[in-house]
């Protein structure tokens, strides 16, 4: 029994490594996609949409603090917890850094894994906190050609993307009823409309919502012909959802598959030691040992950083 759970846990291992290589891969091939999206995808009407849609670029990412601030607004953790500042998700990361180093020291007592422990650990809170807003993005990304269609048929009636988005913003589910509402607000209190559009524009990390209040933006300090640039990003909006699809459950197969193989490799490791308990003593004491052990955790670590980086990835 020994023998075959070693076994499995070298396969299990090499299935993992596998799928890391196959996923990198993956992910180099999804950027040349995301580049074609943001050219039009599938050059859908590209000659039109070209004079009347401006393509929003990503955000540039400022330093580390303003980065998780913006990470947590737009998981929607601060709407209903004041208290989830940057500062207190750094603190708690660094609880559970400290924690996942003592008891990785206290069980296998060798230093390099233990960095890695406690690097996974420093992790958690940011995985969890990617996790949330990839959900919040999927629930932006099936609410949106919704909230195209209201913002169109407010603007049929009175062409103001001020009043449009005061109007559907009673219509629709969190977290675009808040985004509504604060645009409502800062208009209401003399901040332009551009201005108020710039300020909601990053709420949710969702490059579709990005670009749509972008369009909007640049309408109303030009043109304001809302209802031709509202046709056309509906237009766009849903021939993106249905690549969308296709991309989104081959990356959420991959994100189970190496969930599932860094649990049964951690699960395997665990009986193992419970099966044989000077198992642990020879990994520590051999320099095989330590390399087979730092080699187990550092795949755990590339598997967290997959998850984290494909909870949040641009369909």
């Amino acid at each position: 029994m020994y023998n075959w759970l070693i076994v499995i846990l070298e396969i299990v291992t090499m299935v993992l490594l596998y799928n890391l290589i196959y996923i990198t891969i993956s992910h180099v091939r999804d950027v040349k996609f995301r580049k074609k999206v943001e050219n039009g995808l599938n050059r859908l009407n590209s000659s039109d949409l070209r004079k009347d849609i401006q393509y929003v670029s990503k955000k540039k990412r400022s330093r580390y603090l303003q980065d998780l601030s913006l990470l947590i607004q737009q998981s929607g953790l601060n709407i209903k917890y004041k208290f989830i500042t940057p500062v207190f998700v750094i603190v708690i990361s660094c609880a559970i850094s400290i924690i996942f180093f003592i008891l990785s020291q206290k069980f296998i007592n060798i230093l390099v894994p233990s960095i890695f422990m406690a690097l996974i650990g420093y992790k958690v809170p940011s995985v969890l906190l990617n996790i949330l807003v990839g959900i919040n993005s999927n629930k932006i990304t099936k609410r949106i050609i919704d909230f195209i269609n209201l913002l169109k048929n407010f603007c049929m009636v009175k062409n103001n993307i001020s009043y449009a988005i005061a109007s559907t913003g009673k219509y629709m589910k969190e977290p675009l009823q808040s985004i509504c509402e604060s645009f409502k607000y800062e208009v209401k209190h003399g901040i332009p409309p551009y201005t108020a559009l710039e300020n909601i524009k990053y709420r949710v990390d969702s490059n579709q919502y990005s670009l749509l209040i972008k369009n909007l933006q640049i309408c109303s300090k030009h043109s304001n012909q809302y209802l031709e640039v509202l046709k056309k990003s509906e237009k766009l909006m849903m021939s993106f959802a249905k690549e969308q699809t296709l991309r989104k459950k081959e990356i959420s197969r991959g994100v189970i598959g190496v969930a599932a193989l860094v649990g049964m490799s951690a699960l395997i490791f665990l009986m193992l030691i419970y099966m044989n308990p000077g198992l642990i003593e020879q990994l520590q004491t051999s320099t095989i040992g330590q390399i087979i052990v730092s080699i187990n955790v550092f795949a755990y670590l590339v598997g967290i950083l997959v998850v984290e980086k494909l909870a949040r990835f641009d369909f």
